[in-house]
């Protein structure tokens, strides 16, 4: 959507709560698995049989990117 001139007061901020919403969801998803990575990779050099688990922990999406 193309932004104009025309723009009402109301739908610009209609639109920056939007890509607000969307930016700090991302955000927050990203400190998620920093710290399920982190949690995992210390367990890990206490442990080093959790190495499954913790793959299976992370998202798919996390594992495998899509290029």
């Amino acid at each position: 959507m193309a932004v104009s001139a025309t723009m009402s007061l109301a739908k610009g901020f209609v639109q920056l709560a939007a890509g607000l919403s969307v930016g700090l969801a991302g955000l927050a998803a990203g400190f998620a698995i920093g710290i399920v990575g982190d949690a995992g990779v210390r367990e890990t050099a206490q442990q080093p049989k959790l190495f499954v688990g913790m793959v299976r922990t992370l998202p798919p999406s996390f594992r495998f990117p899509a290029f």
